[in-house]
């Protein structure tokens, strides 16, 4: 979903938030017993293109040293 989201927005997929589109699909999900239908992808595809990240160049996350 947040690569076809991505080719929608013409944007890169690292742009947009992954969890917001994990809660939006789970929304979804919840709301309508039937799965998203032809609209209601394309809705969901522009609700998750307008969540994006901020920049986040140069960012390391070490491994946490155990004892």
């Amino acid at each position: 979903m947040k690569a076809e989201a991505a080719c929608y927005a013409n944007c890169l997929p690292r742009q947009i938030s992954f969890k917001h589109t994990v809660q939006l699909c789970m929304a979804m999900l919840a709301c309508s017993s039937e799965g998203f239908g032809d609209t209601g992808k394309t809705q969901l595809l522009a609700l998750i293109a307008q969540r994006s990240v901020g920049n986040r160049c140069d960012r390391v996350e070490p491994k946490a040293v155990k004892r």
